[in-house]
């Protein structure tokens, strides 16, 4: 990861929990969603029609797992209900969704613990994914570790002081302007593995089996120990019916490509497949995220993007403070400073690779008509663009509590790094 300003950052972590991250979204007019209290959309949103739309606040809850304790109680079946963005259940966050059929009254007489509705309505239509402008994020600094970022010979860290950690953002706001470089986040390549691109790259190769091993066996990154040995014990003894003894329950999809292969044993497409396609073109994304992250570093280092485009680039267009990818411009932002270029996000369609792109796809062994992944079509990834640089707007900071918007698909981690300049702790 690359920084914008050479300020050394105020270290420590940041909330990773409802009580300490809150999320809401920004619905495409601009209009956050609150926090809290009750939310009633402006008058010429609201129409008639055999959809209900609702803003809901969740806490602990994954936006499917909650969608659907919303349609249990409700005697309802899940798939008629439809969100703008999946959040992640270690926060509060606040979102919008849409349910086939309902009225409002029946959304709003719900009492379901850590889920609440903050407001339902009618309307002609449902709620479309990536229906947002962005997010608004509430974070925590949680301040160093004592002895976290301690030098040798210089004793134990001590924490910084409120005053000091306010001019030290000052300074880095002013230095970037708000800015940082738009990387995909690590939650994005797994929450404890880091590795998803990497069966992401063996399902591009048409390697299903080096797939499902990697799935099955890999164990990089924070996993519990109960996860390891189970992997290690499989891993030595390829016994797939019996792993299915032993294999934590929690593991849904490795038990899903297990129940295959205990049948199939050398069936690693079927066994894959066992799997719903939302998670593998997980996978096949979190390698386009790769090459996007590896093309940012390689671009920056280079020229430091300098209003000049190179193959396969664009200029976007600024809304709201946000840049959109999707909205193509013919020059520079000059308020921004020329930080309005969108990389590409490398996918089949792409006829020839800038320097850059090429570098970083040859690191993997992958070329674009890969992304078409052979064996698999279904699984085929056009490609598209994301935007080099994304900008904190409406920021705060109290000593205590980061808040900030961001456009859609950027990540609240990220814009964080540039103000810690430390690992998460």
């Amino acid at each position: 990861m690359r920084f914008l300003s050479k300020t050394a950052g105020l270290g420590g972590s940041y909330g990773d929990s409802p009580g300490t991250f809150f999320v809401s979204e920004i619905l495409p007019d601009g209009t956050p969603l609150p926090f809290e209290g009750k939310f009633s959309p402006a008058r010429n949103a609201q129409d008639s029609g055999g959809f209900c739309r609702f803003a809901m606040r969740k806490s602990g809850w994954t936006t499917t797992a909650a969608l659907s304790e919303i349609a249990r109680k409700m005697h309802a079946s899940s798939k008629r209900f439809n969100a703008a963005g999946n959040k992640d259940k270690n926060a509060t966050t606040v979102q919008l969704a849409s349910c086939l059929g309902a009225k409002p009254a029946e959304l709003l007489s719900l009492n379901l613990r850590g889920i609440e509705i903050l407001g339902a309505w009618e309307s002609n239509s449902r709620v479309r994914i990536g229906e947002l402008l962005g997010n608004r994020f509430r974070i925590k600094h949680l301040g160093r570790v004592p002895g976290s970022a301690a030098k040798a010979g210089k004793g134990r860290a001590k924490p910084m002081p409120k005053a000091q950690e306010k001019r030290t953002v000052s300074k880095i706001r002013k230095e970037t302007g708000g800015f940082f470089l738009n990387y995909f986040g690590r939650q994005r390549f797994g929450s404890l593995r880091q590795n998803t691109h990497e069966i992401g790259v063996h399902l591009l190769r048409g390697d299903f089996k080096a797939a499902c091993e990697a799935y099955l066996f890999s164990s990089p990154g924070a996993e519990p120990e109960s996860y390891r040995i189970a992997r290690r014990e499989l891993e030595g003894s390829l016994d797939f019916k019996k792993a299915l003894g032993y294999f934590p329950r929690h593991l849904s999809g490795e038990r899903q490509i297990l129940s295959h292969l205990a049948v199939r044993p050398s069936d690693y497409a079927g066994a894959l497949r066992a799997m719903p396609r939302s998670t593998l073109l997980l996978f096949v994304h979190a390698v386009q995220s790769h090459v996007f992250n590896m093309t940012l570093d390689l671009r920056h280092d280079a020229a430091d993007f300098r209003p000049s485009l190179v193959s396969g680039e664009h200029y976007c267009m600024e809304k709201g403070g946000f840049f959109i990818p999707g909205l193509l411009s013919p020059v520079p932002d000059k308020k921004s400073g020329g930080k309005n270029i969108a990389l590409r996000l490398v996918g089949h369609e792409a006829k020839s690779l800038n320097p850059y792109e090429s570098e970083a796809m040859d690191s993997l062994s992958i070329k674009p008509e890969d992304f078409k992944v052979p064996g698999m079509p279904e699984l085929s990834a056009r490609g598209g663009f994301r935007s080099a640089y994304a900008k904190c707007v409406d920021f705060s900071f109290d000593g205590e509590w980061f808040e900030f918007s961001l456009q859609s698909g950027s990540y609240a981690t990220v814009a964080l790094e540039e103000y810690l300049k430390e690992k998460k702790i």
